[in-house]
C-alpha cells in the first residue's frame, strides 16, 4: 500500500523551500543506506520539493523489495523514509505432482526457490508456468492453488496440484484437406490419434499435448508449403472434449491453394568472390521443380555459408517471391546483404573447470587474426562435442567493432569430467 498521505500533510505544515536538514531509512534490510540515498537522490541541504520526493517513492518501489512505504518529515526539517519490506520465501512444499527430490529443480524451472521475496505477481507466474506444464503432458483441468502460512518475517507456501485427467484424441479432421493425404498431416503433428497397441514403444498413445496445439497448425501447413502449396492457410484447430471420457475430436481448416512450380532462380547481392552461376547450380531447388519450402531453407543456409566462410560473419540472406497466379509459378530471387568482412580478436573460454584451456583449443579451427569461417565455427563445436568431456557446447559471436568479433566458447563439462595435466582422461560421452 502507498501512502503519502502523511508526508503530504506534514509537509504542509512546514515551508516547502526550507532546506532538508537530515534523511532517514527506517525498516531497511535488504539496501544499506549508502544506496537507499542513493535510489532516493536526495540530500541533506536540497529543498524540500513534493515531486522529487514523490519520484524517489517510485523508485524505491521499483526495486521490488518492499510491501508499503510512507514517507514523514519531522518539525526541525528532516525527512524519514519507513518501509516495510515483503517477507522472503522459507519453505516450499508441493503436493499431488512431482517427487520430493525432483520438487527443488522443478521450483527453480517455474521461477522460485527458497529465500525469494514473497510476491503475489510472481507466485501467480510460477503457478501458471506449472499449470502449463502439467498441461503439456496430457492434462486437462489442471487446478493449482497456493496456500500461504505466515511465519516470522516470511512465509511458506505449498503448491496443491490437481492434475486432471489425460485427454486422448479419437479423431482428427482435416477440413478442406484434399490435395494431401491427412495421413501425411498427421504424421507431423504432436497431437496425434491413438495407434492400435498404443501403449506399445515407438507407437503414438493418442495423449492430447495441449500446448503443441497452436504449433500443429503451422507443422500441417509446412507439409502444404513442402509440397509447393504456397499460398496454403490451415487455421488454428478447436479441440472438443468430452467432460465425462475425457476424449477429444480435433478439427482443422484448411484452404490448400494451388500449387506452384518454380520460373526462374536468382541471387543477387552476392560477393564478387563466388562466382553466382556455380553457385546456383548447387541450389537444393531447381527450374521446373514443384517449389519446396524445406529445399528453400537450405539453400538460404547454404548460400549464407558459402558467403560467411569468406570472412563475412553477419550476412543475410532473405527469399523474395513473385507469383504468377495465372500459369501457378513463382521466381525465386536470394538477396545477400554480406556487410564487413571479420577477423577473430580473441577465443575466450568458459565453464571448463576440469578440462585446461589448452585442450579445448586444439578443437577449435579459428585463431586470434584469421578470417571468419563459418564451417569452421560449426566444425569447431562438433569436435568439442565429440570429446566427451561436456554436457554441452555454445560457441557465441561478440562483435568488438565492425571488423573484429570474440568467439565465447561456452562448455559445461560432464559429471564425471575429464582431469587434464597435459594429456588428460576423460570418460567418453557421445554429444
Amino acid at each position: 500500500m502507498n501512502r503519502i498521505l502523511p508526508l503530504s500533510i506534514t509537509l504542509s505544515s512546514i515551508l516547502l523551500a526550507q532546506p532538508i536538514t537530515k534523511i532517514e531509512y527506517k525498516g531497511l534490510m535488504h539496501l544499506s543506506h549508502d544506496v537507499a540515498s542513493e535510489i532516493s537522490g536526495l540530500h541533506v541541504g536540497d529543498e524540500f520539493d513534493i515531486n522529487k520526493i514523490d519520484e524517489s517513492l517510485k523508485k524505491f518501489y521499483k526495486q521490488g523489495y518492499f510491501s508499503d512505504i510512507w514517507i514523514s518529515a519531522t518539525d526541525d526539517g528532516g525527512l524519514v523514509y519507513n518501509f516495510k519490506e515483503k517477507s522472503t520465501i522459507s519453505k516450499l512444499d508441493m503436493e499431488g505432482y512431482s517427487s520430493d527430490d525432483e520438487k527443488e529443480a522443478l521450483f527453480i524451472e517455474i521461477g522460485l526457490k527458497k529465500g525469494d521475496l514473497y510476491d503475489k505477481k510472481k507466485i501467480e507466474s510460477a503457478k501458471k508456468r506449472l499449470i502449463k506444464k502439467i498441461e503439456a503432458e496430457g492434462y486437462y483441468d489442471t487446478v493449482v492453488e497456493v496456500s500461504v502460512e505466515p511465519k516470522e518475517d516470511s512465509v511458506a507456501l505449498t503448491f496443491n496440484v490437481n492434475k486432471g485427467e489425460k485427454i486422448y484424441i479419437q479423431n482428427i479432421d482435416f477440413e478442406g484437406a484434399n490435395k494431401i493425404d491427412t495421413d501425411e498431416l498427421e504424421d507431423v503433428l504432436a497431437n496425434q490419434e491413438e495407434d492400435t497397441l498404443g501403449w506399445l514403444p515407438g507407437l503414438n498413445n493418442g495423449v492430447a499435448h495441449v500446448d503443441q496445439l497452436e504449433y500443429d497448425a503451422f507443422r500441417a501447413k509446412d507439409v502444404y508449403m513442402k509440397n509447393g502449396y504456397i499460398d496454403a492457410k490451415v487455421d488454428e484447430p478447436l479441440m472438443r472434449v468430452d467432460s465425462g471420457s475425457y476424449l477429444a475430436d480435433i478439427s482443422y481448416q484448411v484452404d490448400e491453394g494451388e500449387q506452384y512450380s518454380i520460373n526462374s532462380i536468382d541471387i543477387q547481392g552476392l560477393v564478387d568472390e563466388i562466382d553466382k552461376d556455380e553457385l546456383l547450380g548447387e541450389l537444393n531447388l531447381i527450374d521446373g521443380k514443384v517449389f519446396n519450402i524445406e529445399k528453400l531453407r537450405k539453400d538460404i543456409a547454404l548460400i549464407k555459408e558459402k558467403v560467411a566462410n569468406l570472412g563475412y560473419a553477419y550476412t543475410k540472406v532473405a527469399p523474395n517471391f513473385k507469383q504468377n497466379r495465372e500459369n501457378h509459378t513463382v521466381d525465386i530471387q536470394f538477396l545477400v546483404q554480406p556487410g564487413n568482412k571479420v577477423t577473430i580478436n580473441d577465443v575466450i573460454i568458459s565453464g571448463n573447470y576440469s578440462t585446461k584451456d589448452r585442450v579445448i583449443r586444439r578443437d577449435i579451427y579459428l585463431a586470434p587474426g584469421d578470417l571468419f569461417n563459418l564451417t569452421d565455427l560449426k566444425d569447431s563445436k562438433s569436435a568439442l562435442g565429440r570429446r566427451g568431456y561436456f554436457e554441452k557446447v555454445d560457441i557465441e559471436q561478440q562483435r568488438v567493432d565492425e571488423d573484429r568479433i570474440n568467439l565465447l566458447v561456452k562448455v559445461k563439462e560432464t559429471a564425471t569430467g575429464s582431469i587434464q595435466a597435459g594429456g588428460g582422461y576423460g570418460s567418453y560421452q557421445h554429444f
